[in-house]
């Protein structure tokens, strides 16, 4: 098989041996498979793999499973999948855990599904499964034009929160966030005006923390699952103590099999529904060949996006210029 690789800092597409599935695995032949910022920072050696492939990035997939292991039963040739994986997504095979797969229904394409698994289970365990949304609740969600941030656009609105503010530099995309649910779009520097929130959700880290710390009413969340604008920060503990404030740190690729298992089956129960009658969608940036991994990180880098970017096997669902 073929597969993007990572060495030295550099992408390459290079032939790698094809995988074999183990008792609990499946082999799945990938169609697409989405960018996360996770990817971006295990590129510039920050963020190795904590199982899987070590030099192959990807987090999730979509694909056809072309052969199972001898403890599979739920699964068959021939299924289309969408999967959660440590690392290896993105090559032309991948194995995946069968406690971390979901079968597609006829109405979700390939296109859809390659982008859901990593950024609808982040987002669905920063908001239910950590336990800060037990009620309507009004809510900011920072960095909310990117593919974590629109899922939990749309999460929020479905869980019925009475208020979603979804902050985002690029205010181009005020129309799309709101189609998905948030009734107010602000920039950064607007966030202030809309609070006092009963949860935060911290896609940007740095010294944004502290300030945000402050928009929370009593007794809110801030729940941190990303820190692309730094991961320390000085704060003020009186401020905590005042405010009776919960801090909340999430993240997913290092939770253990059987966690992840349990936030499948939750998100298969609660969420796929949705997804099959259109109610729910991962907003597509742009799907570009896997064998040209450069471009796509590029686009992914710079940012300026609305919701995610894919990589795929098949030319047919190349969505930019070549």
């Amino acid at each position: 098989m073929y597969a993007v690789v990572i060495e030295n800092g550099h992408l390459y597409y290079k032939e790698r041996p094809d995988p074999l599935p183990t008792a609990n695995e499946i082999l799945v032949q990938v169609v697409t498979a989405s960018i996360n910022g996770a990817d971006l920072l295990q590129l510039k050696g920050l963020y190795p793999a904590p199982d899987g492939p070590k030099d192959i990035p990807g987090l999730d997939l979509a694909g056809t499973v072309i052969a199972v292991g001898s403890n599979v039963r739920e699964f068959l040739v021939g299924d289309r999948i969408m999967a959660l994986v440590p690392a290896g997504a993105q090559a032309e095979l991948a194995l995946v855990d069968q406690a971390h797969c979901i079968k597609l229904a006829d109405s979700i394409g390939f296109d859809q599904a390659g982008g859901f698994m990593e950024v609808f289970m982040t987002a669905y365990d920063a908001l239910e499964v950590s336990g800060a949304f037990q009620e309507p609740k009004s809510i900011l969600i920072t960095g909310a034009a990117g593919g974590v941030g629109t899922a939990l656009v749309q999460i929020s609105h479905l869980l019925g929160s009475n208020r979603v503010v979804a902050s985002t530099r690029n205010l181009e995309f005020t129309n799309q966030l709101m189609e998905l649910g948030a009734e107010t779009v602000c920039g950064p520097e607007s966030e202030e005006n809309y609070g006092p929130y009963d949860i935060i959700i911290e896609l940007i880290g740095g010294d944004k923390i502290s300030s945000h710390l402050e928009m929370l009413s009593n007794e809110g969340s801030l729940v941190l699952i990303g820190v692309s604008a730094g991961s320390k920060v000085q704060l003020n503990v009186l401020t905590l103590m005042n405010k009776r404030t919960k801090m909340i740190g999430r993240t997913l690729r290092a939770r253990s099999r059987s966690e992840k298992a349990a936030i499948v089956k939750q998100v298969q129960e609660t969420l796929i529904p949705h997804f099959q009658t259109g109610k729910i969608k991962v907003p597509i940036a742009g799907i570009y060949p896997m064998d040209r991994p450069d471009r796509a990180y590029g686009a992914f880098a710079e940012g300026k996006k609305f919701g995610k970017i894919l990589l795929t096997t098949e030319a047919s669902l190349v969505s930019v210029s070549s």
